[in-house]
């Protein structure tokens, strides 16, 4: 199944944007397999798909987008979703939650929301999937640690570039000139104390204050990080 097949079959329209994804080959992150991160992520680090980088962000296929919504729209399912919220799934983070579109107009562009598999409340995260991809590269540098990929600190710009180039087509010109700026800064180490026994060191382009900052003046609107009850 392909995004025209699936619009066709379930009366939904996917953002112009997430089309473009799709015929730009960006989607994918590549065959899943045991040694994915051996053989198949450095060959991505030179030309990233969307969001690779992205902090827990996991890209699903189209046989999985329709399982999730078939999921969601099941008056069976545990979370009882309202029949009257139309969520379209399109990733997934480590843990099962998923990032969804939220269509409340089919005239309007969709936003972007966390639908938590654990909690009643979902959370807008963008006006729309341009600003989702930008605010998500943005705050995947505001702390890189050893779950990152970014595991060569060694080279940690030059995938920084590689992201930025591949993404650049799809963000607005403000929005690279941001990323552009942020990511020309030297990496700033510090120690995070993870608990009384154990730390470990973290790198950062930007604090947490900033990144928020910069997210309000650039991509805020007023559902910006709003929380609603989805389960039921």
């Amino acid at each position: 199944m392909n995004l025209k097949s699936f619009e066709e079959k379930y009366h939904i329209t996917f953002p112009a944007l997430f089309h473009q994804l799709s015929n730009d080959n960006m989607l994918s992150f590549g065959e899943s397999c045991s040694d994915w991160s051996e053989r198949i992520l450095p060959s991505l680090m030179q030309y990233p798909p969307f969001l690779l980088f992205g902090v827990d962000y996991e890209p699903l296929t189209m046989d999985e987008i329709e399982e999730c919504y078939l999921e969601l729209k099941d008056p069976n399912d545990y979370r009882k979703i309202n029949p009257d919220m139309h969520f379209v799934p399109f990733a997934k983070t480590g843990g099962g939650d998923l990032y969804a579109f939220y269509i409340r107009d089919p005239e309007q562009e969709a936003s972007i929301v966390l639908l938590p598999h654990d909690e009643e409340n979902a959370t807008i995260l963008a006006k729309n999937l341009q600003d989702f991809t930008f605010r998500c590269m943005l705050e995947a540098v505001t702390e890189i640690d050893e779950d990152s990929l970014f595991e060569d600190h060694a080279e940690p710009k030059r995938d920084l570039n590689n992201w930025l180039k591949t993404h650049s087509p799809y963000l607005t010109e403000l929005q690279n000139n941001c990323l552009k700026k942020i990511y020309d800064r030297p990496l700033n180490n510090y120690l995070c104390i993870v608990s009384s026994h154990t730390s470990y060191e973290t790198c950062g382009l930007l604090s947490h204050d900033e990144c928020q900052t910069i997210l309000n003046d650039i991509i805020g609107f007023k559902d910006f990080d709003m929380e609603f009850k989805y389960m039921f």
